[in-house]
């Protein structure tokens, strides 16, 4: 068979595909743990990744000789989806779902910019196996293997084999397991029972099973998903809900007659590891760091990023829904539209507007303003006759013209503003000028571009909260200053200015909230939902969500994911937490809310 030009044919296109799979399995690992980039788990991931390029061509042996040209089809769309992946990877931190392929309203010049960005040039070995094989195909192998005439029996005993290869290899990887993503113990029933569930997010799963079943995992999983709870769901969800804090009593509130205003103040990318950070001497952020000595902020610095495949958009999702995101789907992208339990509703007679520097069509922002309760929304467009005046540099224009929407807005008020100037890419500086910081030699560029925009929203912010005094807003109003997410900012854990390998700690901060001081323990951000009803007064509210009040007893813990729980909890106490994504999942995919009416 390997003296035929169809034999070679083949055996190019598995090495080919074979070379992808496995490069992104490496992209994978290198971003999201690196205690995987082991020896084992290599030959782990080589292994998975022919067993799968074998079973993704076996359709190469039914193919009538004339069509054998093809398999290029497969393998293009294998090198587009991979490319496609080591772009998204260094930003969301995990595979891209399949429903993100759809998300067209998604796509702006800032999303562009921020997949370029992650471009290196190791990614480059995606590409050039892939023409390397072309050019050798159509010089040596395309004129003469239509004339190639290979016996049925041949045919059928090479698909028949590919498919036996593939579940030898599967059987043998699940039975054997590698290092600590794939443990050895436990039997066989077990390991094929697990080979059947999503693994809390689509990196483990990919690495662990490879591109074969994540796709066929996922078509299945869409396919048969049921769309309302099953008997044993909703009892499930109504047993968890009942054993949530039912308190109704508002003694935690900021006092303050009449009611206070809510400001909620969400930073794109904000890292807490900026805090009190110094550059020959010189703070990246004086106004934050004098926010966090003050001995009246509320303030936690550990505070865990939950968020998922929906990245800025699970950040306000659970600021303002109490409930966690979705590990395989945007939750306001999928699901925006959906009658959640929120904060503004919460806030009854308030008058509730939201500020973003980002379009309606980001994230489905048209569908979740409503859905969160908000009276209206100013975006982009409301900014753009006036972005001229403060450089083009949206934060500055959103927080200079924030203050004159507030005193317009009917008191009491709830705000939500959005920034975004510290998104990445962070390979260059567009908008912001450079300054003191990129003279310095301090870490990496990608680092020091990401300070610049750091430090001019500090700067910007300490400007706003001044003219919130000096418009008479200030004293009468809980400002909340709180991450999206973080951002790893640099591929290399060296290139960080951070204590924490991974820079997972997002920064929360309270003002005017009657309640001084750090909170020293682990947070989650699912925690600042019902920390805001405290503060706000609003415990009449049924809806609590599903972390716990920062005023009130608590473990001091989060579940950054379905298996995973950072921080101080008891065995039931950690168990509880995991059960608690799944319990979101149910109560957000099989329409526990109903939809909101559009106006």
């Amino acid at each position: 068979m390997l003296r035929s030009r169809t034999g070679w044919f083949y055996l190019l296109v598995v090495t080919v595909i074979t070379v992808l799979l496995f490069c992104v399995s490496k992209f994978v690992v290198d971003n999201y743990n690196f205690n995987y980039n082991t020896g084992e788990f290599k030959l782990y991931s080589l292994a998975t990744a022919l067993a799968d390029a074998v079973l993704l061509l076996s359709v190469y042996w039914l193919l009538p000789h004339r069509h054998k040209g093809w398999l290029w089809a497969v393998a293009l769309l294998l090198v587009l989806w991979s490319v496609m992946q080591v772009l998204y990877i260094p930003t969301y931190n995990d595979i891209m779902p399949w429903s993100s392929f759809t998300m067209v309203g998604n796509l702006s010049p800032l999303v562009f910019k921020s997949a370029l960005g992650a471009f290196r040039a190791a990614h480059l070995v995606l590409l050039l196996p892939a023409l390397l094989a072309l050019a050798v195909w159509a010089v040596w192998l395309r004129r003469r293997l239509r004339e190639e005439r290979v016996s049925g029996r041949l045919r059928t005993a090479m698909f028949a084999g590919s498919l036996l290869l593939y579940a030898a290899t599967r059987l043998g990887l699940l039975y054997y397991g590698s290092g600590p993503l794939l443990a050895h113990d436990g039997s066989l029933s077990q390991r094929l029972h697990s080979y059947s569930q999503l693994m809390g997010n689509q990196n483990r799963y990919f690495l662990k099973f490879g591109f074969v079943a994540y796709a066929g995992h996922a078509a299945v999983r869409g396919i048969t998903a049921q769309r309302h709870l099953s008997d044993d769901e909703r009892r499930q969800v109504e047993q968890f809900l009942a054993e949530q804090p039912q308190y109704t009593d508002n003694t935690l509130a900021a006092t303050a007659a009449p009611p206070r205003n809510l400001l909620l103040i969400i930073v794109e990318s904000l890292n807490a590891w900026v805090i009190d950070l110094e550059i020959n001497g010189r703070p990246v952020t004086p106004t934050l760091n004098a926010l966090c000595a003050d001995t009246a902020s509320l303030v936690s610095l550990r505070m865990k990023t939950q968020v998922k495949c929906g990245h800025s958009s699970d950040g306000h999702f659970m600021y303002n829904t109490g409930l966690l995101p979705l590990t395989d789907v945007s939750v306001a992208m999928d699901y925006g539209n959906r009658d959640y339990p929120a904060l503004a509703k919460a806030l009854a007679g308030y008058d509730c507007l939201e500020m973003v520097c980002d379009n309606l069509s980001m994230w489905n922002q048209l569908e979740t303003y409503r859905s969160y309760g908000y009276d209206r929304i100013y975006t982009f467009a409301d900014l753009e006759p006036v972005n001229e005046q403060y450089d083009y540099v949206l934060d500055r224009t959103l927080l200079r013209t924030a203050p004159n929407r507030l005193r317009q807005a009917r008191q009491p008020f709830f705000a939500q503003m959005v920034t975004l100037n510290m998104h990445s890419p962070y390979n260059t500086l567009d908008i912001i000028k450079p300054d003191w910081v990129s003279q310095s030699t301090a870490f990496t560029p990608e680092v020091r571009n990401y300070l610049e925009a750091t430090t001019l929203f500090d700067h910007e912010l300490g400007l706003f909260l001044d003219q919130l005094k000096a418009e008479g807003l200030y004293d009468n109003t809980v400002i909340v200053i709180a991450s999206d997410h973080t951002e790893r900012v640099d591929d290399a854990p060296q290139g960080r200015p951070s204590l924490d390998r991974e820079g997972n700690n997002c920064v929360l901060i309270a003002l005017n909230t009657g309640h001084g001081g750090h909170i020293e323990g682990v947070t989650g951000q699912i925690d600042v939902f019902p920390t805001l009803l405290d503060l706000m007064g609003a415990n009449a509210y049924a809806w609590k969500g599903l972390g716990h009040s920062l005023l009130r007893p608590a473990p001091r813990a989060a579940a950054t994911g379905p298996d995973q729980v950072e921080g101080n909890a008891t065995p039931a106490q950690a168990q509880r937490m995991k059960q608690a994504w799944n319990i979101s999942r149910l109560m957000i995919t099989k329409q526990y809310f109903g939809k909101t009416q559009q106006p």
